[in-house]
């Protein structure tokens, strides 16, 4: 089963709190595509999350919104 990789970055105006909820968001984003079978993410350190995404298909985009391009 192939998957995904992906690491955010927190910006240096953005708030962890924010960053947290938009991690949040768009796991379950991910979760809502057809063929993903799992999206998690994980803190590595105060100002980084990477996300692990499970699926049928080797590429994934998550549709991402306003919330989660403010704080990547």
């Amino acid at each position: 089963m192939p998957i995904q990789l992906v690491v955010w970055e927190r910006r240096d105006g953005a708030d962890r709190v924010d960053l947290g909820n938009a991690a949040l968001a768009w796991c379950r984003a991910a979760r809502a595509v057809e063929g993903v079978h799992s999206s998690k993410f994980y803190w590595y350190g105060p100002d980084t999350i990477v996300f692990l995404t499970e699926g049928e298909t080797v590429t994934f985009d998550a549709p991402g919104g306003p919330d989660s391009m403010a704080v990547n």
